[in-house]
């Protein structure tokens, strides 16, 4: 530091010292500012919300919601060991919900009687032509044969033998049609029933454009009520989920059945428990972090006003950031929502920093205005760069587009800086205020109060110096290994199983296991794909380009099911009625009397009750119709696909083939139309990874490198600092990829921040050895070597509260920024020791042998 600067800094630390109580103010003024800002952050846990806005995908899926809307749905699964007591709760229920706002429930769906009666109706014209025709000529030959044989003259060949009798008999067309009606036959009665009967469910389906989790727990709520009314008889009397969830197991056991249980899932619910459980790991997470980072603080400096000292500001520089970010980001999505924990486990690093020097210079016996600006000139510089440092990491992915990494980018970018800032202005002003209306004597002899700075260092110091050399050896070892094992790993090293990026909680337990045996019940699954045509004429055209690549080609038998509105439409519909006509006028009066009853039954069967008609797509029932419907009333210009069972939908390379084949149809004439879904959204989630991780891992690099060339200025300090940060990498991805440990949208950003955390601690012990000289590593890591432990063991207990995280992307977050910090913790406090250790060894044999030379000479 130049002596202008030194005198800056020195008239700054005079001014805290006089004003503090006036820094102290304007900090907790601002603190509450901030606070009240970040009270208005929402939380968004749809994956959707990590793309940016602009992505194809994401257009697509918005311009899909505005033409049709939501495609949420809340389902209410009735559970019994009684069929029969279920079906007749299903029944009140239904009666019930019908009476529910439409605000909330525009159609119930609980059985398929309207769709049977409708396929009953028409079923002449659902026959297949083929089946028609046979019909007919098996009709035809017969009445021909009862003609003839009625008629003694014609009863005869001209070799005057008879003719063989004709049978008429529709048994294996029959039962042709009743095989293809048996996933219907499955529906007890027709209601949506599955495990033998022990499971109905009723489909309620919110308005099209009605979205969101607020919306959704109004929507739950509304249908609790309506549920525990149909059970007590009466309006219920309590509030709230949780009383009502007891008097619904109540009282719906006591009339209907010891063995009655009513559970609510659905996407509505799923939303919800999602979100809900997010919430309650980041209470847990963060309350965590905050006990134990407070438990070594108070181990490592034995003084318990440490904790506010170095608590206080670390909160205010984290409440700032959020009081900022606000304006920044929006809104919290899954990636940002914890970053209060991983702030608060960086971001006391300088605090802790300052603090142990400062309790240094108590300790040999210097005064409170000289122990404070000694501990805030003498840390400055080597906390400063190590912040900057660390706000380049997380910095590196404001360049990003993904949302899911800029956003962390700018939030943890500016908590690094806000909480140096906050650190070297109000942990001054704290610490003098302590001084005077908290005071406490230091001896200068390390007794009584003493911190003892030796609480981390002296266990590993003398492990150091005693096996360096062995130590440097297994260093180089390790760093080798993990380089051959990395270099297959990450050819491809990402997370393709996206069931592992949710709350298991909410997947295997509650509503997400209710959903999981609800969908055993359809035949398909509830949520397809849509594909929007924006006119009539396309549809054939889109329809054909999907069938082929469904029936050809890489992506052959790719959809269980591609379906518009107009295959539930009869087909060859002109033709069969043009059969049926003729069907029609061979059933005269005389040709019935020769037909069995069973026989006239059969044919019966195909013949219409109301005339013969072609259908439209406005004679199909609503709970067909329903799902191809647009909010403006449009009909007809959507297609469904449905992916093939036995494959999960959570699959990432499945996900990835279905958007590759139905992203983009390609049509005759040159248009394109697109598709909208998970799948797409999931693909560009995977490829916005793949395209911005490496582009973060790059600038973070260069940003730091850059920063430390410009710190040092020195080659020897570059290249220490270099070879550590490097080492701390290398030690960071060789674990990764000796336990497969899968990189995703949120844990890939440990690996920028591993570079701002591998010079944060090399930097702090390189400025101490600066300033203390040659020869001096062993009190550097006597001193300053023991406060970057604490500094690491408080991000260690930041990163380790993820751990306990329900959600898997948080825990393997956890997990790789742990190893992380151990590898850049290792290359700092054990090689780059070793290294000054080797090169001081070094240059003193030079210097011996120098001297040598110069005495044989003189």
């Amino acid at each position: 530091m130049t002596a202008r600067m030194e005198k800056l800094a020195s008239r700054y630390v005079g001014f805290l010292i006089r004003h503090y109580w006036i820094v102290l103010l304007i900090a907790t003024s601002l603190t509450i500012v901030a606070a009240l800002s970040a009270s208005r952050f929402t939380l968004k846990t749809n994956f959707v919300e990590l793309l940016p806005q602009d992505e194809p995908s994401v257009k697509d899926l918005e311009r899909a919601k505005a033409r049709k809307g939501g495609l949420s749905n809340l389902i209410v699964a009735v559970m019994g060991n009684q069929p029969e007591n279920n079906r007749k709760i299903v029944d009140d229920l239904a009666e019930k919900f019908k009476e529910l706002p439409k605000e909330y429930v525009t159609y119930i769906k609980y059985n398929i009687k309207e769709e049977r009666a409708f396929y009953k109706q028409f079923k002449h014209l659902y026959a297949g032509l083929d089946d028609l025709s046979e019909v007919y000529e098996r009709l035809r030959e017969k009445v021909r044969y009862e003609r003839i044989k009625n008629n003694p003259i014609l009863n005869m060949d001209f070799d005057g033998e008879e003719l063989e009798p004709v049978e008429f008999d529709l048994s294996d067309i029959k039962e042709k049609y009743e095989n293809k009606s048996s996933s219907y036959d499955k529906f007890i009665d027709g209601y949506f029933t599955g495990e033998e009967g022990k499971l109905y469910a009723i489909m309620l389906y919110p308005p099209g454009a009605a979205t969101g989790i607020e919306f959704g727990k109004r929507m739950r709520l509304a249908v609790m009520q309506a549920i525990a009314e149909v059970c007590s008889g009466s309006q219920p009397k309590v509030s709230g989920e949780a009383a009502l969830d007891e008097l619904i197991l109540q009282n719906c056991q006591e009339k209907y059945g010891s063995s009655v249980t009513i559970g609510i899932a659905g996407s509505v619910v799923t939303a919800i428990d999602e979100q809900k459980a997010i919430i309650d790991d980041l209470v847990l997470v963060t309350s965590i972090c905050l006990l134990f980072v407070g438990l070594a603080v108070l181990l490592y400096f034995r003084l318990w006003r440490s904790l506010p000292v170095v608590g206080i500001p670390l909160i205010m520089g984290t409440t700032w950031t959020f009081g900022i970010s606000i304006y920044i980001v929006e809104h919290l999505n899954t990636s940002t929502a914890f970053l209060a924990a991983i702030i608060v486990g960086n971001g006391i690093n300088f605090g802790l920093i300052q603090l142990a020097r400062f309790t240094e210079e108590r300790r040999a016996g210097k005064g409170i205005s000289e122990s404070v600006t000694n501990a805030m000139l003498k840390t400055a510089r080597a906390t400063s760069t190590a912040a900057l440092a660390a706000s380049i990491a997380y910095g590196s992915l404001i360049i990003t587009e993904f949302r899911g990494f800029n956003g962390f980018g700018y939030m943890g970018g500016l908590g690094m800086v806000l909480c140096w800032i906050s650190a070297f202005t109000v942990q001054p002003s704290l610490l003098v205020m302590t001084a005077k209306f908290w005071p406490i004597r230091f001896n200068g002899k390390g007794k009584g109060h003493d911190m003892p700075t030796g609480l981390f260092a002296r266990p590993y110091a003398r492990l150091l110096f005693r096996f360096g050399t062995p130590m440097h050896v297994v260093a180089w070892l390790f760093g080798a290994v993990c380089i051959v094992v990395a270099i297959p790993y990450l050819g491809d090293p990402f997370e393709y199983d996206f069931r592992n990026l949710r709350n298991q909680s909410a997947r295997l337990s509650g509503s997400g296991a209710l959903s999981s045996r609800v969908d055993k019940i359809f035949p398909r699954r509830l949520n397809p794909m849509f594909i929007l045509a924006d006119r009539p004429d396309q549809m054939p055209l889109i329809m054909a380009e999907l069938e082929r690549r469904n029936t050809q080609g890489e992506h052959k038998g790719l959809f269980q099911d591609i379906v518009s509105i107009h295959t539930l439409l009869p087909k060859d519909q002109k033709k069969k009625i043009k059969i049926l006509k003729k069907i029609d006028k061979l059933l005269s009066k005389s040709t019935l009397s020769w037909l069995t009853e069973e026989q006239r039954r059969e044919v019966d069967e195909y013949l219409p009750k109301d005339g013969l008609k072609s259908l439209s797509i406005d004679d199909l029932p609503f709970g067909l119709s329903k799902m191809f419907t647009e909010l403006d009333g449009r009909k007809g210009l959507a297609i469904a696909l449905y992916p093939r069972h036995g494959v999960s939908v959570w699959d990432g390379h499945f996900l990835m083939e279905i958007a590759q084949a139905s992203r983009l149809v390609n049509l005759p004439d040159g248009e394109q139309v697109t598709s909208a879904g998970t799948s797409t959204i999931f693909a560009d989630m995977i490829k916005a990874i793949e395209r911005d991780g490496p582009r973060a891992v790059v600038a973070s690099l260069l940003g730091v490198m850059i920063l430390v060339f410009l710190a040092y200025r020195n080659r020897k300090y570059i290249m220490l600092t270099m070879v550590t940060l490097i080492f701390g990498v290398i030690w960071t991805i060789g674990p990764a990829a000796i336990f497969n440990l899968r990189l995703n949208f949120l844990n890939f950003i440990a690996l920028p921040i591993t570079f701002g955390i591998g010079i944060d601690y090399a930097v702090n012990v390189l400025t101490r050895y600066r300033i203390e000289g040659p020869g001096s590593i062993r009190k550097v890591i006597g001193s300053t070597g023991g406060a970057v432990i604490l500094c690491s063991v408080t991000t260690l207990i930041g990163y380790s509260s993820l751990l306990i995280a329900d959600n898997q992307a948080l825990v393997s977050f956890g997990i790789l920024a742990d190893i992380g910090e151990v590898a850049s913790l290792a290359a700092a406090v054990l090689l780059l020791p070793i290294l000054i250790q080797k090169n001081e060894e070094r240059k003193a044999r030079v210097q011996l042998k120098l001297s040598q030379k110069q005495k044989a000479s003189a």
